[in-house]
């Protein structure tokens, strides 16, 4: 059928009311505003108390792949259903399987959406649906490409609708001390339970009177908890590859300046220090022009590292023997400008 699908809905209007002219005048409006909810098409351009602004995502019949779902028990490629989520949820699937299928099929953004509106089902088998979207994700090739891409503001990239699966789920659960310690302790997920434990200090420090997820003193413990596991996965360069190393160092810092100080000292008297200082400080940002970028500025170091020090280091390097986002590093140290990690670009000064 090659017509547009309002030209349907349109041919096929009389039809229908030819069908609700069975039914009294009160349950005409009544199935006549019914069905236009359910299927906005049919509604048009009329108001709607229920109208939504993505009618897909809030389970409204607005295209061929939702009728087909309403009709079958399964579902196009690319296409999660309700139930599919459900058993992933309850553990009748193997949920490692499950994401890798979605990753093939390009339908991670739907399995969020919709993990999104079942968060509260996930209960006490939260911690392993967390691990496995973590063991799939950070692993894989999708999660490194769009950390490679450019983003602006508004950008709904994969480790941040991450990031919101994970607090939801962690609101939804009742003994949320029990289930945060699991996450931030766990070495293969350092950088989302640095994300977790930046949550749960916010809501101590924040503007925004939210409801606490642990006490001040279970909050201490688990900075000293994220403190060790963040300084092992960097010295063991188990993120090097996804581009998480600065995420997790910042995140660090943020939690001890003290520590972070010590590491990055440490490292840069160490063999090749000022290359391996580069790969964990070297990602500052993502925008819109050219992705990923670097920009040393001194008042986001002062108070850890001698910056002229770190200069002289610096200016010691060959960098036609560096790679390109090293060679960025490299200069930013230097100058302190913006460079993209990309292609070496110098970024624009605002």
């Amino acid at each position: 059928m090659m017509d547009k699908e309002s030209d349907v809905a349109k041919r096929f209007e009389s039809e229908r009311d030819n069908l609700l002219g069975n039914f009294n005048a009160s349950d005409q409006t009544l199935i006549s505003g019914l069905i236009g909810d359910i299927f906005p098409l049919i509604n048009g351009d009329r108001y709607s108390h229920y109208s939504v602004s993505d009618g897909d995502a809030a389970g409204r019949v607005s295209s061929p792949q939702r009728l087909y779902v309403a009709f079958h028990y399964k579902t196009p490629i690319g296409y999660i259903s309700d139930k599919d989520i459900l058993k992933f949820i309850n553990g009748d699937v193997d949920r490692i399987e499950f994401i890798n299928e979605l990753l093939r099929d390009d339908a991670d953004e739907r399995f969020f959406e919709m993990m999104m509106n079942y968060s509260e089902k996930c209960k006490k088998d939260s911690f392993d649906i967390l691990i496995s979207i973590y063991d799939c994700f950070l692993n894989s090739e999708k999660l490194k490409t769009s950390l490679e891409s450019n983003y602006g503001f508004l950008s709904k990239d994969i480790y941040r609708q991450i990031n919101w699966l994970t607090n939801k789920i962690i609101s939804d659960y009742e003994n949320k001390y029990s289930l945060i310690k699991k996450l931030i302790e766990r070495e293969n997920n350092a950088p989302l339970g640095g994300d977790v434990l930046y949550k749960a200090r916010e809501q101590y420090n924040g503007e925004y009177h939210e409801t606490k997820w642990i006490s001040e003193a279970e909050l201490k413990e688990m900075e000293e908890i994220f403190q060790s596991v963040a300084i092992h996965a960097l010295s063991t360069k188990k993120f090097i590859n996804n581009h998480l190393e600065s995420h997790i160092f910042f995140e660090l810092k943020r939690s001890s300046k003290t520590k972070a100080a010590h590491y990055i000292i440490d490292t840069l008297n160490s063999y090749d220090g000022i290359i391996r200082v580069s790969e964990i400080i070297g990602n500052s940002g993502s925008d819109s022009t050219n992705g990923p970028y670097v920009k040393i500025e001194k008042d986001d170091f002062y108070d850890m590292i001698n910056i002229e020090k770190l200069k002289e280091h610096a200016m010691n390097i060959n960098l036609e023997t560096q790679p390109i986002h090293i060679q960025a590093v490299i200069k930013s140290i230097i100058d302190g400008k913006k460079y993209y990690l990309r292609d070496g670009s110098l970024g624009e000064m605002w």
